[in-house]
């Protein structure tokens, strides 16, 4: 059903550095990795947006006794653009 799909893609969506504290941030990247078994972190941020940038250093604090390696990539605000871009960065 296409209307269950989006409300739960907007309810369990990460949480905005906007509209969160960063310790529900930080929790909710925890959870996601242990369910999902990760071998490392990609933490995105949107490019010239303070409070993702801000708000990194809280995070990278946070997920650092997960022992996960963290990559930090900052991206436009452009769907589907750039992707080349992060793919090679990654």
């Amino acid at each position: 059903d296409p209307l269950a799909v989006l409300a739960r893609r907007y309810i369990f969506r990460a949480p905005c550095a906007r509209m969160r504290p960063s310790t529900r941030r930080i929790e909710h990247l925890k959870g996601l990795a242990e369910q999902y078994r990760v071998e490392g972190i990609i933490l995105v941020g949107l490019k010239f947006c303070d409070l993702y940038g801000g708000d990194y250093l809280l995070v990278k604090r946070g997920l650092e006794e997960t022992g996960l390696p963290l990559l930090r990539l900052e991206r436009e605000y452009v769907l589907g653009g750039g992707a080349g871009q992060v793919k090679t960065r990654v």
